[in-house]
């Protein structure tokens, strides 16, 4: 016997075959996909407010470097004149 003759003999005894599926089966399916969204959600939010925070951080670390520079070149360029 080779395989496709196997393979035949089991396909023609369950072509017809069909299994019971409980009656309560779409319930299950349902309530285990609510119960994991409600927790990727929370995930989601706690992402994006710690994105704001790091560019609003970054923002923040720019603005302060670039007021020190042009602070430096005033105090450079204020004929030797140095502001306290």
């Amino acid at each position: 016997m080779t395989d496709n003759e196997f393979d035949d003999i089991i396909n023609k005894k369950l072509q017809h075959y069909e299994s019971d599926v409980p009656g309560d089966m779409w319930q299950r399916i349902t309530g285990v996909k609510e119960k994991r969204r409600g927790g990727y959600i929370w995930y989601r939010y706690l992402v994006a407010l710690l994105l704001l925070l790091l560019f609003f951080g970054m923002y923040k670390f720019n603005q302060n470097r670039n007021e020190k520079t042009v602070l430096d070149k005033i105090v450079h360029n204020n004929s030797g004149k140095k502001i306290k």
